[in-house]
């Protein structure tokens, strides 16, 4: 798996724990409101699992929405993070 997949996981993983948290809801509260199991919704947030886009899309919906500030909040440096993700990458091969 690249690396930039890796980062992209966790830190989308984090951010779903953070909108979880801040609407006071546990696993098994957003677990019970998704019909996703409490065991993978933890893997999902520590990074450990790829996500479909029907089970992202589930959660969102249940957090918040895809649209609007938990969408926003989401995807706040997630550019970024990436570019210099990459950038790191390029510049590593490049000494090569």
């Amino acid at each position: 798996m690249s690396m930039v997949l890796k980062i992209f996981k966790a830190m989308l993983g984090e951010k779903l724990r953070i909108i979880r948290k801040s609407r006071g809801l546990s696993l098994r509260d957003l677990s019970r409101r998704t019909g996703i199991d409490e065991p993978h919704l933890a893997k999902i947030e520590g990074g450990k699992v790829d996500i479909r886009m029907s089970t992202f899309v589930k959660i969102m919906h249940k957090l918040g929405g895809i649209h609007g500030p938990t969408w926003s909040y989401l995807m706040v440096d997630a550019e970024k993070t990436l570019a210099n993700t990459l950038l790191r990458g390029g510049e590593h091969d490049n000494r090569n």
